[in-house]
């Protein structure tokens, strides 16, 4: 389906909470790809659209009034060679306080019970799941989930839809700081739009003697 519902009991009440889950790229294309990200009117439109599915069904509540307990943001990086090319690179990256797994050859993992990092061959992914990848190139994608709802108020400030929705550039920034503090210690932009084998292969070289590698590695560009 398009989305999940759960319903957990009040602690000390007669009431009950309801959780929705969905991919947004998923529920915005309805069902066709979880590819594409969108903008901040893009979510308004599909919590409208939400809000009238579950109106459809009989649950009634206001989305907008609501608290989010997760947010995973993403980010593709269209790439020249496969996804296995990249692999020494992607070893050699850390996060902080993070355990590091490899998934086959298709995922790496970095987490705690707060956040994750991922990175992941993205067509693979799709395919896997049923998804067309008719036109679609290499891309490897790089995701930052945090998993609970302390975690969405420790990095977001706080954990309401109606407010994330009027500064939505707060998501991108969030992002973008935590994989600087983290998986990179540069912009990922600078990476995004270089990944031949003579520029992994550069890194590797650049990795290799330690410290910022990923600054020193711009400096001479």
């Amino acid at each position: 389906g398009k989305y999940q519902l759960d319903f957990s009991p009040q602690k000390g009440g007669d009431g009950c909470n309801l959780y929705a889950k969905l991919s947004v790229p998923h529920y915005s294309s309805g069902g066709a790809s979880n590819l594409n990200p969108i903008d901040a009117e893009g979510l308004k439109d599909l919590l409208n659209n939400l809000q009238k599915d579950l109106d459809e069904i009989g649950v009634h509540c206001n989305l907008i009034d609501s608290m989010i307990s997760r947010i995973d943001t993403f980010k593709n990086i269209y790439t020249d060679e496969y996804f296995t090319s990249y692999h020494r690179a992607l070893m050699a990256m850390e996060a902080k306080r993070m355990g590091k797994r490899m998934y086959g050859t298709e995922s790496f993992l970095w987490n705690n019970k707060q956040a994750e990092f991922s990175v992941y061959d993205k067509i693979a992914e799709m395919m896997h799941k049923g998804y067309s990848i008719k036109d679609l190139k290499k891309i490897a994608m790089f995701e930052y989930r945090a998993l609970k709802a302390g975690k969405v108020k420790a990095i977001y400030g706080h954990n309401d839809t109606a407010l994330l929705l009027s500064d939505f550039g707060l998501i991108e920034e969030t992002y973008r700081q935590a994989m600087k503090d983290n998986l990179f210690r540069q912009d990922i932009d600078g990476i995004a739009i270089q990944t031949g084998e003579s520029i992994r292969d550069e890194l590797l070289y650049f990795h290799s003697k330690g410290g910022n590698w990923l600054d020193n590695y711009h400096k001479v560009k």
